[in-house]
Formats: C-alpha cells, structure tokens, sequence
C-alpha cells in the first residue's frame, strides 16, 4: 500500500511539473509582445533563486560548499543558452510544435551521452534516435512547409538541454538536487544580467505579476522533479511526458486560437514512443535513462 501510495505522489508531482512548464510556455508567449527574450530569462531566474532565499537560511551557506564550480558555470551557460532559445522559439511556431520538438531532447542526451561520456550505446538506443529524427520530419515537413528560424532554434535548445541532462548526469554523482538547481539559478541570473539589462523595459504591475510567476513556477518545479523521482524511477513517471502537450495544446487553443495539427501530433507520438521504448530497455538492463531537470 506504501509503494502504491508513493507511486501515486510521484504521478501527482510530476504531472505537476509539466502542467507548470505549460503554463510558463504560455504567459512566455503572452508577454514576449512586450519584453525581450533576454530580459524573460532573466526575470525566469532571478525570481526562482529568490525562491531559495528560505532553504539557504535553513542550511546556510555551508551547504553550497563544493569542487565543482567550473561544470556549474558549464551547466549555467548552456541553461542560459537553450532558455533564450527555447522562449525566443516560442515567439516564431505554434506552442504544441515547441513542446514536441522539445520532446528531442532525451534523444539528443542519448547521442551526447554517447559521445562524451562514453557510454556503450544500445540497439535500444539507436532505435530512439532513428524515432527522434522521424518525428522531427513529420512534425517540420521540410520542402512542404517555409524554414522557420523558430523550429530551428527549438531543436537547438533541445540540444542544449540535453548537454544540461548530461551535465547534471555528472554533478549528481557528489552534489544534492538543491545545491545544484541553486548554483544553476545563481550563476544563469549572473550571465542573463547584462543581456538582460540591455534593451530593459519597465514593466507595469500585471508584468511583474506575470514575470514572478514564471519565477515561482521554476523554483517548484525544480522541487517536485526532485521529490518525484526521489519515490519512483523515472521509468514511471516518463510515460507522462505527453501530457505536457495535451496541456499546451488547452492553453494554445483556449487563449491564443491555435489548433495543434495532425502532422505534430503525429511525430510527438513517434518520438515519445521511441523514448519510451528506450528507458523501458534500458531498465531491464540496469542501465539509468538520462533524465533533465
């Protein structure tokens, strides 16, 4: 009954998570009208870390001690790289497509993990990129549809996210969930500063509402991920994922009229099926999926 229950928290808290990376898509695609990229992502992190400011007077600063601060810059740069890339996507393609071009992003933490960390690739994993790219044709329909710059810059955040997958792969070995999601937002807020401040505009009081919000949400989400996969393997609560695009494609059609197409939904099925596939595989051979946060 105890593991049941668990299991339940751990649906509740991931299902979490992906209805507030909705909700961000969509107030991020409400207010790039009257902000820029740089200075969403800079509210994105400032308002999460002030989030923090109860933990760290909980632990103190004893607790940020650590030898990896380098690959922290390392992780901050690329969280501040895919970030801007990912909102600035959203201003140039429909919200459903965004999400499930994202939905790449474990399929190129495969190909990534493969390359740099050296693990033994799998006949499983394979078969996720293959689905990966399939997916992508069908939802991008190249030489039927114009080149947009937004699908584009998607899957290069979606790549970038997958360095930050494997980035935080590595810190996980000697740092907490929170020592790292700290040390992301602080730095991310550091780099995001001067880009941030360039082209500055004053928000009005339903902007700062809108701008903490996403700031709060971040910080949540970085506590449920934590708490979720802390009770179950991530093997249970990945074949959620495709409830982040039943989500956006509500917000999408309720407050800005969009219809998510056949052809996205299409290619989201291929390559969540492909992910699927590939953790399900990789559990049976006691090989850990790699996971983004």
């Amino acid at each position: 009954m105890r593991i049941m229950s668990e299991t339940v928290q751990a649906i509740l808290l991931f299902l979490f998570v992906l209805l507030s990376s909705a909700i961000i898509i969509g107030i991020v695609r409400h207010i790039s009208p009257d902000f820029n990229t740089f200075q969403i992502v800079l509210c994105y992190n400032f308002f999460a870390l002030l989030c923090f400011g109860p933990w760290l007077l909980k632990h103190g600063t004893q607790s940020l001690k650590t030898t990896k601060l380098k690959l922290f810059g390392v992780r901050a740069v690329l969280e501040f790289l895919s970030f801007s890339l990912s909102f600035y996507a959203l201003t140039k393609i429909p919200l459903p497509m965004h999400t499930s071009l994202l939905f790449v992003t474990p399929i190129f933490g495969t190909i990534v993990a493969v390359a740099l960390l050296k693990e033994k690739p799998t006949t499983y994993s394979y078969l996720c990129i293959v689905s990966g790219f399939i997916g992508v044709l069908i939802i991008t329909r190249p030489g039927m549809e114009g080149v947009n710059i937004g699908v584009i810059f998607a899957l290069l955040a979606a790549v970038g996210f997958a360095l930050c997958g494997n980035t935080i792969k590595i810190l996980t070995r000697t740092e907490s969930s929170s020592v790292i999601a700290f040390y992301m937002l602080l730095m991310s807020s550091v780099i995001s500063l001067p880009f941030g401040l360039y082209d500055w505009k004053n928000p009005t009081m339903e902007g700062w509402l809108w701008l903490m919000i996403i700031g709060v949400l971040a910080y949540s989400q970085q506590l449920a991920v934590a708490a979720a996969l802390s009770k179950v393997p991530y093997t249970t609560v990945i074949p959620l994922n495709f409830a982040q695009l039943v989500f956006v494609s509500i917000i999408a059609y309720v407050v800005f009229d969009e219809l998510i197409d056949l052809w996205t939904v299409a290619g989201a099925t291929i390559i969540i099926a492909g992910t699927l596939f590939n953790a399900y595989m990789s559990s049976k051979t006691k090989v850990v999926p790699l996971t983004t946060v």
